[in-house]
């Protein structure tokens, strides 16, 4: 039985990046008992360009390291590898505003917040991150650290070497906070008050008569929480007014 011959221009197909494309012949190497032949390929998708052996080529064990995996991103060929520590968060950005299915997705990809293009390469997003102010890689590993794309620009919805920062886990977890349910009126019927909410976690800690998590069907629905209190964003709060106020006492 004869060994297929690898030809220049044939298209053999990978297990897992696809077809590629035989360019030409490199160089022959002596092994103890055999001679071995490598080639340059690319890869048909991607036209990325490797070196490869003609056992590997007919194995089809090459792997394109451009080729966009699941959730639009790909590793990219360099010194960063999917063992580097910074891979994970990187996955885990890339899934939140990618992937439908993530836990994270309706509260990022849905609303529009996005990866820079050049970021969707895990080498130019480790590359650039290393080198932001306040990196220190040994308080990123002990998760003291996070890159948050907010701080510089409020409302941002960009992932980007521009956009973003490192900052302490204790300052994020402060600044969304602030931001995570901006804006809420509370009105309590039987005291007459109203409440004007800038961070409504810090306002559940203060009150421990409301818990953050019973918050969103009364938001939602705007029923009375306890039968007692309508919370409310601000915008529903005016798109209703003169309805609400019926219960402040002594409105200025």
């Amino acid at each position: 039985m004869t060994k297929k011959k690898i030809e220049i221009n044939s298209i053999w197909d990978t297990t897992k990046s696809g077809k590629i494309k035989v360019l030409k012949f490199s160089h022959t190497k002596e092994y103890d008992r055999s001679k071995i032949d490598w080639f340059f390929v690319e890869f048909i998708d991607t036209k990325y360009t490797t070196l490869a052996n003609e056992l590997s080529i007919k194995k089809g064990t090459i792997f394109d390291f451009y080729m966009r995996r699941g959730y639009y991103g790909f590793i990219g060929k360099g010194k960063y590898n999917s063992t580097h520590f910074l891979f994970r968060r990187w996955e885990n950005m890339m899934r939140r505003c990618y992937l439908h299915k993530d836990k994270d997705y309706k509260s990022y990809g849905a609303k529009g917040i996005k990866v820079d293009e050049k970021w969707h390469n895990f080498q130019n997003y480790a590359g650039d991150v290393v080198n932001l102010s306040e990196y220190n890689e040994n308080r990123i590993k002990n998760n003291e650290l996070e890159l948050d794309k907010d701080i510089k620009i409020l409302g941002n919805k960009i992932y980007s070497k521009d956009t973003c920062v490192w900052i302490s886990s204790e300052y994020n977890n402060r600044h969304h906070a602030i931001h995570q349910f901006p804006n809420h009126i509370i009105i309590d019927i039987l005291e007459g008050k109203k409440y004007y909410i800038e961070n409504m976690k810090q306002f559940c800690r203060d009150n421990n008569w409301i818990k953050q998590d019973s918050i969103k069907n009364p938001r939602k629905n705007k029923a009375l929480y306890k039968k007692r209190w309508y919370i409310l964003y601000e915008e529903d709060y005016n798109k209703n007014k003169k309805y609400y106020d019926q219960y402040i006492h002594n409105i200025t």
